[in-house]
């Protein structure tokens, strides 16, 4: 009987043995974490949390599969090469922008014409010359003149209209190279001069409708008196209640973007006055929601959103599309550019910072960070 007692005992041992060599191999087959090797010649190994591993058992097989493939694994260690699938994928920033543009930091600009990013990321071309086909070309493009050292449009430049330095007054417009009024509401453009048609004797009911002499205009109609419910502004028959021209009486003008309302200069439907201009409070980032509101960014529906359309956000602050990335740390200079007072140049080709920051070329070009290179 003791003898078949110890025998039972070691039967029993024996038993737990080989179950606690099953429940380690069970053990190996439920850890979440799996080593993916790819491969002998890189020597680069990946850990893939959301792999899983299967056990076959002595003398079968253990398949790892993770997010960069699959291997099979026999038992004695050794990989079979025919059953191990590499499916890593490398994702082309570049894809992402349209056509033939390329990403610079994280805004799409096209290399072969961008002044900023001139045949490459961050490499910005000299005042004065422009981007052609990824070259930097001395002088500006066909439609556009240098003035300084910027290159413009006189065409619709307000600052430099029809020629450098022919700056357009407050309320006027550059078009096609010419300064013109910016008409107040209830007034029409006849050549370069905003005329109420209702009342003006030179252009009455029409542009260069002359009324005879000794004749007056009303109601865009030549009379020799005028008509009920206007005053007499010279050979002008004006309704002051509504003449931009003589608003409340004779020869008070409105303003652009006002309209004469009962005899009242009013800011246009949709605007509102702020320090004597009239704004558009859903949309001005400087009176956003009210008066004075300053937004860093966009002003949407009258609330401060997002950054303009040239910035992009990043961590709470608005970086220069053009010349910024974003970074953890905020924004940050592209690549090729440094920061001076605030600004990221070219120290290479940037007249007022060449070489260093706040060394001025005095009427030369910075080559190579060089004045006069």
């Amino acid at each position: 009987m003791r003898s078949s007692g110890l025998f039972g005992l070691a039967f029993i041992v024996g038993l737990a043995i080989s179950c606690g060599d099953s429940g380690t191999e069970g053990s190996s087959a439920s850890e979440s974490e799996t080593e993916t090797e790819t491969g002998s010649d890189s020597g680069a190994t990946t850990n893939s949390t959301s792999a899983s591993n299967t056990s076959a058992g002595p003398g079968g097989t253990d398949t790892a599969t993770g997010s960069s493939g699959t291997i099979t694994e026999s038992t004695d260690g050794t990989t079979d090469p025919l059953t191990t699938s590499d499916t890593t994928s490398t994702t082309d920033t570049t894809s992402d922008c349209p056509g033939n543009q390329q990403l610079c930091g994280q805004t799409c600009v096209n290399v072969n014409d961008d002044e900023n990013h001139c045949g490459q990321c961050g490499f910005a071309c000299a005042p004065g010359n422009f981007c052609l086909d990824g070259a930097c070309v001395e002088g500006c493009p066909p439609d556009e003149v240098q003035c300084g050292d910027q290159c413009v449009d006189v065409s619709s430049d307000p600052l430099n209209c029809g020629g450098c330095g022919s700056e357009c007054g407050v309320d006027e417009l550059c078009e096609s190279g010419n300064c013109v009024p910016d008409c107040p509401m209830g007034a029409t453009l006849c050549g370069d001069v905003c005329v109420n048609l209702d009342s003006d004797p030179d252009n009455c009911g029409a542009c260069e409708n002359i009324c005879p002499d000794g004749q007056v205009c009303g109601n865009g109609q030549c009379a020799d008196n005028c008509p009920m419910g206007t005053i007499q502004c010279g050979n002008s028959c004006a309704n002051a209640a509504s003449d931009p021209f003589n608003c409340g009486g004779c020869d008070i003008e409105c303003i652009a973007d006002t309209m004469c309302v009962n005899g009242n200069c009013e800011c246009e439907p949709g605007l509102d006055e702020c320090d004597g201009a009239c704004v558009d409070l859903n949309a001005d980032p400087d009176n956003c929601g009210q008066c004075g509101n300053q937004c860093d960014g966009l002003c949407v529906d009258g609330q401060c959103e997002g950054c303009l359309d040239n910035e992009i956000e990043c961590n709470g602050q608005c970086c220069d599309a053009g010349t910024q990335t974003c970074t953890d740390n905020g924004c940050e200079c592209m690549q090729g550019l440094d920061e001076c007072d605030g600004a990221c140049v070219n120290l290479n080709n940037d007249e007022q910072n060449c070489g260093a920051c706040g060394v001025v070329c005095q009427g030369e070009q910075c080559q190579g960070g060089i004045c006069g290179g």
